[in-house]
């Protein structure tokens, strides 16, 4: 196996459809180029390919560059990644992204479960960073939400949507003790 000199190369590899160059490529992304490689992996999440959309995301999830925060939610808010954002929403979790939480609140309440619960595990964890501001704006997201919910029988968002509440609740009183 021969080195990949360039980031383009690199980039090149991650496309491959065979997955040992596939991981190859990865490793020299994340090892060798690291940040240098961050704002060509932020166009890859642009892909009409899930599969090279997430490739894309785990990387920049190991290389944990906030110039990949904003990429990556545009990302997830794309209709084309429905049904294939939960990488995505993944690689965000050591990041600080107190702030993107109202437009992941309001991606994950029309998402699939494991989107709606990584979005309530980073709520949970990131919210205390969060603004009032942003916290009322959740709060606005959950209610038209609630408003607009088809059924009743919709049994799952009633209970995510009272997760969320509870959480807001909590940073509320959190807040007040400040």
């Amino acid at each position: 196996m021969r080195e990949m000199r360039s980031i383009d190369e690199a980039i090149d590899g991650l496309k491959s459809d065979d997955p040992d160059v596939a991981r190859r490529a990865a490793k020299y992304l994340v090892y060798r180029f690291r940040r240098a490689a961050v704002p060509r992996l932020c166009k890859l999440l642009e892909s009409d390919s899930a599969v090279i959309r997430d490739r894309a995301a785990w990387i920049l999830g190991d290389i944990l560059d906030e110039r990949s925060i904003e990429p990556l939610v545009r990302a997830i808010e794309h209709p084309r990644s429905a049904g294939y954002n939960g990488t995505m929403v993944w690689m965000l979790w050591d990041m600080d992204i107190a702030h993107y939480l109202p437009r992941l609140v309001r991606v994950a309440l029309s998402a699939d479960f494991e989107v709606r619960d990584k979005v309530r595990i980073l709520l949970q964890e990131q919210i205390w960073n969060a603004t009032s501001a942003e916290v009322t704006e959740i709060e606005r997201i959950v209610r038209e939400a609630e408003c607009s919910r088809k059924s009743k029988a919709d049994v799952m968002l009633g209970k995510y949507v009272r997760v969320i509440k509870r959480t807001i609740s909590q940073y509320r009183e959190w807040h007040q003790r400040k």
